[in-house]
């Protein structure tokens, strides 16, 4: 009922459909121009920050690979001063360990010459009560050795005498006849301050976090906070796999996405190769997007309070210019309903507008005297005594005053329509 109403009133109102249309098109232009520009410059923002959280990302992944290429680097120059010969002499292998005081800055947790099968040790550097007797086969560093015949580092894991999460690094030492003799084992705790210290010191307040992540082991290295982080695994559901099926098939660069955790986050990656880690920059949008956001807020709040401005005037000044119009509608529609007798119409302003009234009771003026020319004429024809006939252009008679019928004897119908001939027959009427 209400919508019919309204439908009415839209489709008999001039004045409402002008409105309408005007403010239509004027707030669609401002609303269009305003969400353009939100949005434009929340994807510059974003932009921006990507390159910024990118840059960031790629020092500490750089930084990360650098270290982690120095003490492949250095383990496998020291495996080559190693001499074959002193392998089953233990004191001078443990001097021999102890004179390389890079070993020590490098490996906190100590340095061990492994047997080549991995049962035991020939030596280890610091010396570690029962260290020396375990089983070293299973450490993949140490495979990946045996089957390259090169430098290797491993994945992380808890080390069983520090009970710390460590990695470690591993060489081969070649005999005369370039068999391995002997593995050199360098293992360093994660959160060694030389290692992965530049990653633990964090981001500015604000920053988001970063972590290393091994994809190959769904395992968290480190980050931002080690213990929230630090050999943790992966959060288990399809998100995940999908993020990281990209990372394992190359992806590089930054997304937005809430693949990690549910909260939307401006995500950047690099990868450190050496390693075979993945650094992970993440900074929820919330906080990122949240100075654009708030302008884009204030564009919005700008266009609603320009919008209702907009169409406040809008309606103000057609009713203002519609207004001479409405009242003529109005007088003109009492004047044919016969609630008031005909007169001029108030002229009003100089505009369209008014040129219409004018016009209107210029016209007015003439149906005025053309009605009473048209009311003497009729007067005149009726009263005259002469019989009068007025004919057509096919010179039929379409009218008679009352004096020919009194002349002629003929009725006004029965000569309407005849051709004027019909008078030379005659009938005569009374004297």
């Amino acid at each position: 009922m209400l919508s019919s109403t309204i439908s009415r009133a839209f489709l008999s109102s001039l004045q409402i459909r002008i409105a309408f249309v005007v403010v239509a098109l004027v707030l669609g232009g401002v609303w269009a121009y305003a969400l353009l520009v939100a949005e434009r410059q929340e994807h510059r923002l974003q932009t921006l920050l990507a390159t910024q959280q990118a840059n960031v990302l790629g020092y500490v992944a750089d930084h990360i690979d650098s270290v982690v290429r120095l003490r492949l680097e250095s383990l496998a120059m020291t495996a080559t001063t190693i001499p074959v010969n002193q392998l089953h002499d233990r004191e001078k292998l443990v001097a021999t360990l102890a004179a390389r005081p890079i070993l020590k800055m490098l490996f906190n947790s100590g340095v061990i010459l492994a047997r080549p099968d991995g049962i035991g040790a020939f030596a280890d550097y610091p010396i570690l009560p029962g260290r020396s007797e375990i089983d070293f086969s299973s450490l993949d560093s140490f495979q990946h050795v045996l089957f390259d015949g090169a430098p290797a580092m491993g994945q992380p894991f808890r080390g069983r005498f520090l009970e710390k999460g460590v990695v470690t690094f591993a060489a081969p030492i070649f005999d005369g006849r370039k068999e391995i003799a002997a593995v050199l084992i360098g293992i360093t705790t994660l959160d060694e301050p030389n290692f992965l210290d530049l990653i633990n010191k964090g981001l500015p307040q604000g920053g988001g976090d970063m972590v290393v992540v091994a994809p190959g082991q769904n395992l968290f290295v480190t980050g931002t906070d080690p213990q929230a982080f630090m050999l943790r695994p992966l959060p288990v559901n399809d998100q995940i796999r999908d993020l990281f099926g990209k990372i394992r098939e190359g992806f590089e660069g930054s997304l937005v996405s809430d693949q990690i955790d549910g909260i939307e986050r401006l995500i950047s990656v690099r990868r450190i190769p050496t390693a075979r880690w993945v650094a992970i920059a993440r900074l929820p949008t919330e906080a990122a997007f949240a100075p654009i956001r708030e302008q884009r807020r204030f564009i919005l709040a700008g266009a609603a309070a320009l919008s209702l401005l907009i169409g406040s005037l809008t309606i103000l000044l057609l009713r203002r210019a519609m207004g001479p119009l409405q009242q003529a509608a109005n007088r003109l529609d009492a004047m044919t309903r016969g609630r008031t007798p005909l007169a001029p119409l108030p002229e009003g302003n100089r505009d369209e507008v008014g040129r219409l009234v004018r016009s209107f009771n210029r016209l007015q003026a003439r149906i005025a005297r053309d009605s009473a020319a048209l009311q003497l004429t009729s007067s005149v024809f009726e009263n005259t005594l002469q019989g009068v006939v007025i004919a057509d252009s096919h010179g039929n008679i379409i009218d008679v005053n009352p004096s020919f019928s009194d002349i002629t004897g003929y009725e006004r119908d029965e000569v309407i329509g005849q051709n004027p001939r019909i008078l030379n027959s005659g009938r005569q009427g009374p004297d």
